[in-house]
């Protein structure tokens, strides 16, 4: 009960939240310093897939702020290495639709390796 006075709450002062474009993509690398080891290594890939959480809805920024976040705290961790990031995100998404995501693209990455 205390959720729906909350959301409504929110509604009344913001009305809808903004969504940001998706599919968003975005790249994380450390700028003004080149470090030959990590420069060298292929960029990490990263791929989210949720909900309004990782869409960034309601967030001030045009991108979603959860992917960037986790590719900032990886480059970080892994001595400043480049992270390429993609976001499939749909407010409100069930389970199933995040399954099915994740589904489709497993598959379509194992026919890629083998094609490679």
């Amino acid at each position: 009960m205390q959720g729906i006075y909350f959301l409504v709450c929110y509604r009344i002062m913001f009305r809808h939240a903004p969504v940001p474009l998706l599919p968003a993509h975005g790249i994380v690398r450390k700028r003004g310093t080149f470090n030959s080891i990590t420069s060298e290594l292929p960029p990490v890939n990263l791929l989210v897939i949720g909900d309004s959480l990782a869409a960034g809805v309601g967030a001030r920024s045009c991108t979603p702020v959860l992917p960037e976040s986790i590719a900032k705290t990886i480059s970080r961790h892994l001595n400043h290495r480049t992270v390429s990031w993609t976001c499939l995100a749909e407010p409100g998404a069930p389970a199933g639709w995040i399954v099915d995501k994740l589904e489709r693209k497993s598959s379509i990455l194992e026919k890629e390796k083998q094609v490679a």
